[in-house]
């Protein structure tokens, strides 16, 4: 599921004061702030609840479209914004708490832990009532935030101790996705549905460096705050889905030619290496190297299927 600016949108305009009066039914009193009011906190309850639960339960990389809900739900600025940023906060608090505070190393996750805390610190950038909240009302979360990132500072040493770096048995990322394989110099060919593994390496950070991570969560504890101190441009923001770190999404085919090698992950999750022998608009023809012409197929150029540096899996795949 991706989660475009439209959809946003329209959920957040739900959830305001505004909305509510603007939707409630005709049997309704609309001219009651009070019904619009508590109209909006169910709807904001309705749409916080999966979330809760998904941030809890299911592997990051699943939950990564749903900041961009959660972002978009504070930047609405009415009477109910204080009700908003502190049922969104308790939201991730809760899974934070979850990811990292079990006393059983084998009950921590690690990476779960670091992109939580990577997506609260954003939103503590672009939204002051949040920063505010934060400094004012978690210190003791955040204490033992300092502390965990502390005694463990990169994920192969929380490895080493034993933590995971999430809920997955495979400690592998993955999502649901329909693949639909065509052929562009010939017919399309039937859809097929299967797990697909992205391509988030083990060891890599999540986000800014952990060092950094303390060094942002000491200044809110400090009370200093850091709204208003993230690198990222607003466009490249709006354009980019940074929000909800869909940096595939920025993908574009000016930069492949055809003969180029890439990593390529099959209908069966085996990366294999592939050549590029077809471009157009923003679909990629590959053909699986050493593999018959039957087996070619057609990607966005955004899938996570497409790795462009080739012999990152596809190596790893043959020892």
């Amino acid at each position: 599921i991706h989660w475009k600016a439209g959809v946003v949108d329209i959920i957040c305009f739900l959830c305001s004061s505004e909305g509510a009066k603007a939707t409630m039914t005709a049997g309704a009193d609309a001219g009651e702030e009070e019904d619009a009011s508590k109209e909006a906190k169910m709807r904001l309850d309705k749409v916080l609840q999966p979330i809760s639960q998904q941030l809890r339960v299911n592997h990051y990389e699943t939950t990564r479209p749903f900041f961009r809900v959660l972002n978009g739900l504070l930047s609405l600025e009415d009477k109910l914004q204080d009700y908003r940023v502190d049922k969104i906060l308790s939201c991730i608090l809760r899974a934070l708490g979850d990811a990292f505070m079990d006393g059983n190393p084998r009950h921590k996750y690690y990476r779960k832990t670091e992109f939580l805390m990577e997506h609260l610190l954003r939103m503590c950038e672009n939204h002051q009532v949040v920063d505010k909240v934060l400094k004012s009302n978690k210190p003791e979360l955040l204490n033992t935030l300092v502390e965990f990132f502390n005694k463990y500072p990169s994920t192969k040493l929380a490895m080493e101790a034993g933590l995971q770096l999430d809920y997955s048995r495979k400690d592998r990322p993955y999502h649901i996705s329909v693949i639909v394989q065509t052929k562009l110099r010939s017919q399309y060919k039937p859809a097929t549905m299967g797990m697909v593994y992205t391509m988030t390496s083990k060891y890599a950070t999540y986000g800014r460096p952990i060092s950094e991570k303390i060094k942002n969560i000491e200044t809110i504890l400090e009370g200093k705050g850091i709204y208003g101190s993230g690198t990222v441009p607003d466009e490249k923001k709006e354009s980019s889905g940074y929000d909800s770190d869909e940096d595939r999404q920025n993908r574009s085919t000016t930069d492949l030619k055809c003969g180029q090698h890439v990593d390529v992950q099959d209908t069966i999750r085996k990366w294999l290496l592939a050549e590029i022998v077809g471009i157009r608009g923003h679909l990629v023809e590959i053909h699986y190297v050493n593999h018959a012409d039957q087996w070619d197929e057609v990607l966005e150029v955004s899938s996570p299927r497409l790795c462009l540096k080739p012999n990152t899996f596809s190596r790893l795949e043959k020892k």
